[in-house]
């Protein structure tokens, strides 16, 4: 699951998916947070 994140919550984005990736959910989901400046390229 892709997830498009702004500039504005790059920082939450960050804990949000440290937290998931603490907890072994990376195992079982794919997740990407993809930032507008990727995009943009």
């Amino acid at each position: 699951m892709n997830f498009l994140i702004d500039h504005n919550i790059e920082g939450y984005a960050r804990i949000l998916l440290g937290s998931i990736a603490s907890q072994g959910w990376l195992e079982l989901i794919c997740l990407d947070f993809i930032t507008v400046k990727e995009i943009n390229v």
